[in-house]
C-alpha cells in the first residue's frame, strides 16, 4: 500500500510531460506557462511537506495520509477537466501540496512500526521499487496521450489513486499515538530552529536541492525540446526519460557498495565529479543536436517524422 500511494504521487509529476509540448496549441498560450503545470507542483509538494509533518505528529498519521490522497484524487480529476492553462496551473499547484502527503507520513510510518536496522532494508527495497515509477510514468503517458489525449492520463492517476484511497481506508491501521503539543509554536520554531542550524544538515540538503532542480529542469524543459526541436515521437520521449531513472537506479546500488569500501565522504565527491562531468557533456551533446535540428534538411525529415508518428489531431484531443 505504501509503494502503491508513493508511485501515485510521483506518477502525477512524470505521467503528463510527453503531453505537454501539444498544450500550448490546445490552450493557445506559450511553453512558459505550460511548464509553470509542472514547476508549480514540484514547488507545492516540496512546501507543503512542511505542513504535512507537524499535522500526522497531532492527529495521526492515517487521517492525514487518508485526508491529503483524498484531496489528491479530487485535485487530479479537476486537472483533468480544466480549459484553460490558468485553470490548471491552480490545480496542478493543490494536486502538488496533496501529493505532499505521502512523502512524509510514509517515511514517519516507517520510523513508527520498524527499528532503525529493519527500517534500513525496508527502506532500500522501497526506494527501489518506487524508483520505477518515474522510467515506467512517460512512456504510459506518451501512448496515452497518443490513443486518447493529454486528459486521459489524468483520468488514468484519478483512478489508480482512487484505488489507492481504497485500500488506505480499508487496511492502513494507526501506528503512532497523537501528540496534543505538536502544533504548538514554541515546539515547531524548536524543531525547525534546531535544523537551520546543522551545517551539515543544510550542506547536504543544498547538494540535494541543486542536482534535484538539474533533473526537474529536464524534466520541464526536455519534451519540448526533444519533442518540438529534435523530433522525438511523442510516444517515444518516455524511454529518454527512463534511461536517466536507470542510471539513478544502477548509481544508488554503486553508491550503497562504495560507501562500504571507501566511505561516505569520497563516495560523496565522487559522485559529485561525475553529476559535474555529467552536466557539461550533456549540454555539449544537446547543443550539437541542436545545431543538427537547425539545418534544412534535418529540420524537414523531423517534423515530417514527428507528423508520421504523432498525429497533430489526435495528440490535442
Amino acid at each position: 500500500m505504501l509503494i502503491a500511494t508513493s508511485a501515485a504521487s510521483i506518477l502525477s509529476t512524470d505521467l503528463y510531460t510527453p503531453s505537454m509540448p501539444h498544450l500550448p496549441d490546445y490552450f493557445g498560450t506559450d511553453a512558459a506557462s505550460v511548464q509553470l503545470t509542472l514547476s508549480l507542483n514540484v514547488l507545492g509538494f516540496g512546501l507543503a511537506q512542511v505542513v504535512h509533518g507537524p499535522l500526522s505528529d497531532r492527529f495521526g498519521r492515517r487521517p492525514v495520509l487518508l485526508l491529503g490522497i483524498a484531496a489528491f484524487t479530487v485535485l487530479s480529476l479537476a486537472c483533468a477537466g480544466e480549459f484553460s492553462i490558468s485553470a490548471l496551473i491552480a490545480a496542478r499547484l493543490l494536486e502538488g501540496a496533496a501529493a505532499a502527503v505521502e512523502a512524509v507520513v510514509i517515511l514517519a510510518i516507517i520510523r513508527d512500526l520498524y527499528d532503525e536496522k529493519q527500517s534500513a532494508k525496508l527502506l532500500a527495497v522501497y526506494g527501489m521499487v518506487v524508483a520505477l515509477a518515474p522510467a515506467i510514468g512517460p512512456v504510459i503517458g506518451g501512448h496515452v496521450h497518443i490513443w486518447l489525449g493529454w486528459r486521459a492520463n489524468f483520468l488514468l492517476l484519478t483512478g489508480f489513486a482512487a484505488i489507492v484511497l481504497v485500500l488506505l481506508w480499508r487496511f492502513l491501521p494507526e501506528s503512532t499515538v497523537p501528540d496534543r503539543t505538536a502544533l504548538q509554536p514554541r515546539v515547531l520554531a524548536r524543531g525547525y530552529w534546531t535544523l537551520v542550524r546543522s551545517r551539515t544538515f543544510l550542506a547536504y540538503t543544498l547538494v540535494l536541492g541543486f542536482l534535484l532542480g538539474a533533473l526537474f529542469a529536464f524534466i520541464t524543459a526536455g519534451p519540448f525540446i526533444m519533442i518540438d526541436r529534435l523530433g522525438v515521437a511523442t510516444e517515444d520521449f518516455g524511454y529518454y526519460q527512463a534511461v536517466i531513472v536507470l542510471a539513478f537506479f544502477l548509481g544508488s546500488l554503486g553508491a550503497a557498495r562504495a560507501v562500504d569500501r571507501a566511505g561516505l565522504e569520497p563516495t560523496f565527491r565522487l559522485g559529485l565529479g561525475i553529476c559535474a562531468l555529467g552536466g557539461v557533456a550533456f549540454i555539449a551533446v544537446l547543443g550539437a543536436a541542436l545545431k543538427s535540428a537547425r539545418s534544412p534538411e534535418r529540420s524537414a525529415s523531423s517534423r515530417s517524422a514527428s507528423a508520421s508518428r504523432s498525429p497533430p489531431g489526435r495528440c490535442v484531443r
